[in-house]
């Protein structure tokens, strides 16, 4: 017996010496099976396991001796007469005995040996019923471990047992439940390789490409290119797994969404229009140019592809322009873009196609290539004149259209633009557009009577000029020289009668005085606003030029006051437009814009907030103080108005608010601790938590301000202690009554910091703790009883002291005492404690931040995991 445990025991021996020598020590133990008692083998078999059991760290030793038990479980010589099942059987049977062992190594062992076994075994291989249940239950338990190691481990073996086609698989349930909710980025990771795919979990695997951590991110794709075709995801989830991943600000995850995009679906497409049919071109445009662009950028298309001209789709129509936009830089000019005669033929036929079409499908399409054409023409060469004056004529004949689409008015505006570099004279022209659309003149019409006379006079004056031509001739020929000067007198007259009635007949009827003009059509109005909008957005002239004043006045004020919303809010964006371009104008014109904003519709009051915040940001906040105000509240009336919007119950007004005064705060036009509070509570308030797109802006607005600056820092350690006052003060019915002091104080040790992700010689003077050490001690002494103080002495407890000059840290050490006689609070006692023994040591605490944004979905792991971790 010892004899044979001494054999079992050199093989293992050997196997963790090398890879080399599996071969040798699988012969030797196959040899002590075929000739030992079953059950001897099998203990001796499972004394040298139970000794790897027992080693938790990944040791390359350990490791081999896992990968040989794997291979003498599953690779079987058929040559001797062991009876391999049953062995597999007492050998899952003893491992999963220790499962719930109270050693981390153990039970990470235990399901490494699981999953490593389970996953080796032919697909052929049969377990018993009661094995199989024994082992999903041990496993759905390990896969709940504290420890992520093990519950990796866990998530591996429960790869087999898992059924896609059970709609209550415990398995698959809790693959869901840990992609959603465990806080471990490698748990989550490794549960997204191994989870079966179903309509549930394709939900789950999908989210995960907005989790927090870029390796999460970059397996959701990983995953999404092997295990998932194209087609099995619906064209908005296309979309939003490209857009996600193209615009992902890690490099791994862009490079992994491009990956699926070039070697899993564009191969399942065939070509790249292929692949855009697959997604929405017309109402996703920007996303599909991404994409293109991407994959021409890697090389997918190896050789430029020109795509028929007869009968563009939508997707041949992006494909084209992208590839025109990139010939520039990658030296394919002369075989992609085509030349202006041609592409002025070409526009002109989608003209008339889309003037003809009755289908409203057929009519979206045909604007959509027309718009991608127009967008072509802005990026080809006009060195020849003939060309250029082509499509300058094409452009006004298109403008002039009374049937021409609304949606087609910007790009047009665009290759105007490029056609007419000078501004005055495009200016000049535009105005003349707008004056013939609003005005068109009316077609003459004329009897057949009328016609005759007119006719009759032409003839007679004809034979005029032919008798008067004829005499003068006569009389030169006779020498009557007195005589020949009176015959031509008679034939310039005869002349200008002849010229005059041409003049009359081709002159357009007189315009009937009487009666005044009427009023624009709802059409004709937006054609005419949305046309002077892409001009003036282009412009940078000033109001005084003549063409422009007269536009404003005639055109752009007047609409302002109109009963179409759709017509107000165009007009208030071109008065927007020329507010920036004129200074006073922008100051006589504020309140115009303060009124929009507080009583006319949703739609026209989030423009007018728009364009106050572009006013401001380009002007700055001084330049609409209001003169000899008592206060500086008063002063800056324009903001207190804002600042209301803050608390909006209107989503996009809130959304428009706060990124409005982010962008003062990097502008450096506002410097205010008390609506830098406000900023802070409005990113926090759980009534903003479905506002993703505030929650984003927000997200990435405190960190690059707060570590951009020292300045900005002391703006945010001014701003705590208001920021916990508001929310102290806040009514129990109010949403900030439901948020936690804590997240809010953290979150603002954070941002006061001096953070390890910033570069060394980006830090600077960065971090302000001592001052916020010392404010929130004095807050402290002052009202020790109230409900912050808990987070206060947290917050004391974290302050990086590394960072602390002599003069406040000593501050600091002598409050301590008078700060712990003073609370009464046990967790702010030991909170102080912990500060006590840092004092003492002089040590620095790491900063964490703990906040994270709904968009970032995937929790952090927690303090007692990170402590677990080897």
């Amino acid at each position: 017996k010892i004899k044979h445990r001494k054999m079992a025991a050199t093989a293992f021996d050997l196997a963790q010496r090398s890879a080399a020598g599996h071969a040798r020590a699988l012969a030797m133990l196959r040899t002590e099976a075929k000739n030992n008692d079953a059950d001897a083998f099998a203990a001796d078999f499972f004394n040298c396991i139970d000794r790897v059991l027992l080693v938790f760290k990944r040791e390359p030793s350990v490791e081999r001796l896992i990968e040989f038990i794997t291979k003498f479980i599953s690779e079987r010589d058929a040559e001797i007469d062991f009876d391999y099942d049953s062995f597999l059987v007492q050998f899952l049977e003893h491992i999963i005995s220790f499962a719930g062992a109270k050693d981390k190594s153990v039970r990470f062992r235990v399901c490494q040996l699981v999953s490593r076994c389970l996953n080796a075994l032919d697909e052929e291989a049969e377990i018993d019923d009661e094995i199989w249940e024994g082992i999903q239950k041990a496993m759905l338990l390990r896969a709940g471990d504290k420890i992520p190691a093990v519950r990796v481990q866990a998530i591996n073996a429960l790869s087999r047992l898992q059924d896609p086609t059970d709609a209550d698989c415990p398995v698959i349930r809790e693959y869901t439940r840990l992609l959603a909710a465990d806080a471990s980025p490698d748990v989550r990771r490794a549960a997204l390789a191994q989870i079966a795919l179903n309509k549930e979990t394709l939900k789950a695997i999908l989210t995960r490409c907005h989790d927090v951590k870029d390796d999460v991110r970059r397996q959701a794709y990983t995953v999404l290119a092997e295990k998932i075709g194209v087609r099995a995801l619906s064209i908005a989830d296309r979309i939003d797994v490209v857009r996600t991943g193209l615009g992902d600000r890690v490099a791994i995850v862009r490079e992994a969404c491009l990956a699926l995009a070039s070697k899993a679906w564009l191969p399942a497409a065939g070509c790249i229009p292929g692949l855009l049919s697959l997604l929405d071109v017309e109402n996703d445009t920007t996303v599909c140019a991404d994409l293109v662009r991407a994959l021409l950028q890697a090389g997918a298309l190896p050789t430029p592809v020109v795509p028929g001209s007869d009968a563009l789709s939508s997707e041949d129509a992006l494909f084209w322009r992208v590839q025109c936009e990139q010939a520039q830089t990658m030296d394919t000019a002369d075989t992609v873009l085509p030349s202006a005669a041609s592409l002025c033929a070409l526009l002109n036929q989608y003209f008339e196609r889309e003037s003809e079409a009755d289908d409203v499908e057929d009519r979206v399409q045909l604007q959509f290539v027309l718009s991608e054409l127009l967008a072509i023409a802005c990026v080809i060469d006009f060195a020849d004149e003939a060309g250029r004056r082509k499509m300058t004529t094409l452009v006004r004949e298109s403008l002039l259209s009374p049937r021409l689409p609304t949606a087609i008015l910007p790009p047009l505006m665009r290759l105007l633009a490029a056609l007419m570099p000078d501004e005055a004279e495009r200016v000049r022209l535009v105005a003349e557009i707008v004056a013939d659309v609003r005005e068109p003149i009316a077609p003459t019409v004329v009897t057949a009577q009328q016609q005759r006379q007119v006719d009759l006079q032409l003839a007679a004056a004809k034979m005029a000029v032919l008798e008067a031509r004829q005499e003068k001739e006569n009389c030169v020929a006779r020498e009557d020289y007195a005589g020949a000067e009176q015959w031509r007198a008679r034939l310039e007259a005869a002349e200008q009668q002849q010229r005059d009635l041409r003049d009359a007949l081709a002159a357009p009827a007189q315009a009937d005085t009487s009666m005044a003009p009427g009023p624009l059509s709802p059409t004709v109005h937006v054609a005419c606003l949305t046309i002077v909008e892409a001009l003036l957005a282009a412009s940078h002239l000033s109001l005084r030029n003549s063409s422009l004043a007269n536009l404003l006045t005639t055109l752009i004020l007047p609409a302002v006051q109109n009963e179409n919303a759709s017509i107000r809010n165009l007009a208030v964006k071109c008065v927007g437009l020329c507010a920036m371009l004129d200074k006073e104008f922008a100051q006589a014109h504020l309140m115009l814009f303060l009124q929009v904003a507080q009583v006319d519709e949703p739609l026209l009051q989030n423009t007018a907030l728009q364009v106050i915040f572009d006013l401001l940001s380009l002007f700055g906040v001084e330049s609409f103080a209001v003169e000899q105000a008592p206060d500086s509240e008063q002063r800056h009336a324009v903001i207190s108005v804002l600042v209301r919007y803050l608390d909006s119950e209107a989503e996009e007004l809130r959304t428009t608010a706060a990124t409005g005064f982010a962008r003062l705060f990097l502008l450096h036009h506002v410097s205010s601790p008390s609506l830098l509070a406000r900023l802070a509570l409005c990113y926090h308030n759980p009534a903003t938590e479905e506002d993703t797109s505030l929650r984003q802006v927000l997200s990435v607005f405190f960190p690059a301000f707060a570590f951009a600056a020292r300045t900005h820092q002391d703006l945010l350690e001014q701003a705590l202690v208001p920021c916990v006052h508001i929310l102290a003060a806040a009514p129990s019915h109010s949403p900030l009554a439901a948020l936690r002091t804590s997240d809010v104080v953290d979150f603002f040790v954070f941002l006061t910091g001096k953070p390890a992700e910033v570069p060394a010689e980006a830090r600077g003077e960065l971090g302000v703790h001592a001052a916020l050490a010392l404010r929130l001690a004095n807050e402290i002494l002052t009202n020790p009883e109230e409900e912050a103080t808990v987070s206060y002495c947290k917050a004391l407890s974290q302050m990086q002291l590394d960072t602390f000059a002599a003069e406040p840290l000593a501050a600091l050490t002598a409050m301590l005492a008078d700060l712990q006689q003073s609370v009464d609070d046990k967790a702010a006692a030991r909170h102080l404690a912990k500060l006590a023994g840092r004092l003492e040591g002089d040590g620095a605490a790491p900063v964490r931040r703990t906040r994270k944004t709904k968009s970032e979905a995937g929790p952090e792991e927690s303090e007692e995991e990170k402590e677990e971790k080897e």
